[in-house]
């Protein structure tokens, strides 16, 4: 008998091939009932099993028979993934560009622009300027441009890049300065920021602050550290007539005249008179041992001073306090040290 055919029948984005439908390919479409795929148009594209081309976004291209369209935004625009996007005023970009890019300094741009225009001979303004309105005059160093003039940076301050920074902690400077100097030792920068102040007597500074001595330690105006304290007997030497085995001293700072001390078992001057700490000159070779720094118990023995104990944290060497130690080799180390101190006729400790 008769037979008949039943004809092959694809949908769209397919294509009839020896009797089966295949998927049309990246870059090309088909209709229903198609025989083969179309390649897409210039400027536009597909993905595969496409029943037609996509246009590519504004400002993309791309050859016929396209899966994708390329960036080619043109100078001024960005591709912000859809879309070709205008730069901002004070912004610029070349062409193809992912992002716009700020106008440097001494330079502008008006919306769109592919590139930042120069301010004139003289004149300068912010990165990111907008208009040639904002092309000043161009300030010298150590000054900004604010309220339609050139003005000094204050002092304390100096001039960064076009705006004024505060100086480093313990630096001044003076009004229309591009850097700061740091104050010397012993002296912190004044109110006024242009100047340094002592540091008053029993303070010290190595930077913004005068700083309180530790107890038991003092120091002279202007002092970067402090030391011991100096023996109450600082007063000039004044003849006197004393007992045998005795020795004229000055008495207590302030109240004047002089007494007659052992320099054999007096603490405070002990081996003789105490030079007095403003008078250096004088040359006393006493020391008195309650001034030692650290001391807790301390005798004068033998006109030499003989710590007993220091204060925790400290141990007695060779006539002073020092940090003590606590590993076994430092331990060593300290005895070995007596020892030499006591071989080369040092007083024991």
């Amino acid at each position: 008998g008769a037979s008949s055919c039943t004809p092959i029948n694809c949908p769209a984005g397919k294509y009839n091939s020896n009797g089966s439908c295949q998927t049309c390919p990246a870059g090309t479409y088909s209709g229903p009932n198609a025989s083969s795929c179309s390649q897409c148009l210039a400027y536009t594209f597909s993905t595969g099993g496409a029943s037609n081309c996509s246009p590519c976004p504004a400002g993309t291209s791309s050859p016929p028979g396209a899966s994708q369209c390329s960036i080619s935004c043109r100078a001024g625009q960005y591709f912000s993934g859809s879309q070709c996007v205008t730069c901002s005023a004070g912004f610029y970009s070349s062409a193809g560009a992912s992002a716009c890019s700020q106008c440097p300094a001494n330079t502008y741009s008006s919306p769109g622009a592919g590139s930042c225009t120069q301010c004139p001979s003289g004149k300068a303004s912010p990165a990111g300027s907008t208009s040639p309105t904002q092309c000043v005059d161009n300030c010298p160093d150590g000054q900004v441009y604010t309220g339609g003039h050139c003005r000094n940076c204050p002092a304390g301050t100096y001039e960064n890049n076009g705006s004024c920074s505060d100086c480093p902690p313990g630096s001044i400077s003076n009004p229309g300065s591009t850097s700061c100097t740091a104050c010397p030792g012993g002296s912190v920068p004044s109110p006024n920021g242009r100047s340094c102040t002592t540091c008053p007597q029993n303070t010290y500074s190595n930077g913004d602050s005068c700083t309180p001595c530790p107890a038991g330690s003092t120091s002279n105006p202007g002092s970067s550290s402090c030391g011991p304290q100096p023996s109450k007997r600082a007063q000039p030497a004044v003849t006197n007539f004393c007992t045998p085995g005795f020795v004229s001293c000055p008495v207590l700072s302030g109240m004047g005249g002089t007494e007659c001390i052992d320099p054999m078992r007096t603490l405070d001057s002990c081996g003789g008179c105490v030079t007095p700490a403003d008078e250096p000159h004088v040359g006393y070779t006493g020391r008195d041992c309650s001034a030692i720094a650290h001391v807790d118990r301390v005798t004068c023995h033998r006109g030499r001073c003989a710590i007993e104990s220091c204060r925790p944290g400290y141990a007695p060497l060779d006539g002073s306090c020092v940090v003590k130690v606590r590993e076994k080799r430092d331990r060593t180390a300290l005895e070995l040290a007596r020892l030499v101190h006591s071989r080369f006729g040092r007083h024991s400790l």
